[in-house]
């Protein structure tokens, strides 16, 4: 209780790692027994207050260090390093870090995503609706062809 709701996140995320080290998969492609690992996505963190993106943050470093848990972010960098800054000015100002420091240290493989173009758009949204791909019948024979494909292996 003392330790609030960090203390609260690492004591569930001590449970979480126990459950992913105790079971294991049989990779067939190289022949053994893998630990499983969690994929956490998260999105529009940009958009919380800047209180709530730290400690989301917080807890992100809480989930990296020595776990079977890989996060991946989808995020505004320009927005979520103001709201570091903005949280953390007194004890980074101090230091002379910047929040883009921070966030590099948390964030192991940054890449960005490029601008499309609208005819890029365009032509994507009209592959959509010719081609039929979100054809709801189209879409259950995928799944199902893959969750058998799945089952066999």
């Amino acid at each position: 209780e003392e330790l609030g709701f960090m203390g609260e996140v690492k004591t569930e995320v001590g449970y979480l790692f126990d459950l992913l080290n105790t079971e294991t998969y049989l990779d067939k492609e190289i022949g053994c027994n893998r630990s499983l690992r969690l994929c956490v996505f998260i999105d529009d963190l940009d958009r919380c207050p800047p209180e709530l993106v730290v400690s989301v943050l917080e807890a992100v470093i809480l989930l990296l260090v020595d776990g079977p848990i890989s996060v991946w972010m989808a995020i505004d960098s320009r927005i979520v390093v103001q709201c570091i800054e903005a949280e953390k000015d007194g004890l980074f100002g101090k230091a002379n870090i910047s929040g883009l420091e921070f966030l590099d240290k948390i964030v192991q493989l940054p890449f960005t995503l490029p601008e499309l173009t609208n005819d890029t758009k365009k032509s994507y949204l009209d592959k959509i609706i010719d081609d039929k791909e979100l054809d709801p019948a189209r879409v259950l024979s995928r799944f199902m062809k893959e969750g058998l494909d799945r089952k066999l292996l």
